[in-house]
């Protein structure tokens, strides 16, 4: 079952992600699988393509967010959140990456170093949404 999808930026592919736990990009023209990528324990619950179409960051139901390159198809970067990650949003102009969870925290981090900014908890539910502004001077959350 596919718990989450995202087109590429230029429209020529999309990915799925599912309960086996893999990652799948998908070429559209094709009608095809063209790449799976395996990393996640649990079901894949995320997606977001970078806005230069270059990489994928997968979010899973164990907690995990991960960066993968698209032509290299390798993990770049990973990080964990304590509960299910719902959602993942890049920044449109800078190497900034926000997700979004279940354990009630926004985590930000710069993918030029790969190093945290800031992790943001929230009162109540987990976070059930996320996003940037088109011009990047805006985050939303929800909860």
């Amino acid at each position: 079952d596919c718990l989450s999808v995202a087109f590429h930026p230029y429209g020529a592919f999309f990915a799925s992600g599912s309960l086996d736990t893999q990652l799948k990009v998908w070429d559209i023209r094709r009608k095809s699988c063209i790449q799976t990528y395996k990393g996640h324990h649990r079901a894949v619950t995320a997606l977001q393509f970078s806005p230069d179409g270059k990489w994928i960051v997968s979010g899973g139901e164990d907690g995990s967010v991960k960066l993968w390159d698209l032509t290299a198809g390798r993990i770049l970067h990973e990080y964990e959140h304590d509960d299910c990650v719902t959602s993942l949003a890049f920044h449109p102009s800078e190497l900034v990456l926000a997700s979004g969870s279940q354990d009630r925290t926004v985590s930000v981090v710069d993918l030029e170093v790969l190093k945290p900014l800031v992790k943001t908890p929230f009162e109540g539910s987990g976070v059930l949404g996320a996003c940037f502004s088109p011009d990047g001077n805006c985050f939303l959350s929800a909860t």
